[in-house]
């Protein structure tokens, strides 16, 4: 998955100019182009969700303290290489406003991507993420699209620290945590 990323930053360096021609609800409808660059990060964010889950993912919730810590920091530590690979590619491939907005796209789709896991499994780490990315085409340019505004733009990065945030706390609420807080003991006096 890993490998996946770093295909997905090179791709973006190299061919995230390129106009793709998509359909578009504005103005009677048609074609319009959009960067390739903008949709990028949803691929790079799926990749990275599904790092959450490997092929025994029934077994893994059974895990221990020591596994889930281990595996929560694997996540971060991809989030974090994603994030700072994309960073430096868009860097030197467009600019630094490049970069930061590849980024808050990234950490916005994997949160949704997290959330997606969560409610519908591993295997359908994507769902969210691509509903999402279909208003962004057909409306492009509209107030919500993240893929679009100013790198500064502080709304847009709160909505990737909710996404995220959102995401997480969707994984961290894992059946056995929900058992747990069904069944707890009151406490003494």
């Amino acid at each position: 998955m890993l490998g996946g990323v770093v295909a997905v930053t090179v791709v973006s360096a190299v061919l995230g100019g390129t106009q793709v021609p998509v359909p578009s609800l504005e103005d009677g409808g048609g074609t319009v182009g959009i960067p390739f660059r903008r949709d990028l990060p949803l691929l790079s964010a799926v990749f990275l969700a599904t790092l959450w889950s490997g092929p025994m993912a029934a077994h893994e919730q059974l895990g221990s303290y020591a596994f889930h810590r281990a595996r929560v920091q694997l996540l971060a530590g991809g989030v974090l290489m994603a994030a700072c690979l994309s960073l430096a590619a868009e860097t030197l491939a467009v600019d630094a406003a490049a970069g930061l907005v590849f980024v808050r796209s990234l950490l916005t789709w994997f949160g949704l991507a997290q959330l997606s896991t969560a409610l519908f499994g591993p295997r359908l780490t994507w769902v969210l993420p691509l509903a999402s990315a279909f208003p962004i085409v057909w409306f492009t340019g509209s107030f919500w699209d993240w893929t679009d505004a100013a790198a500064p733009d502080l709304g847009f990065w709160a909505l990737a620290a909710g996404s995220v945030a959102l995401g997480s706390a969707s994984l961290a609420w894992t059946p056995w945590r929900r058992y747990a807080s069904r069944h707890r003991s009151p406490e003494p006096g």
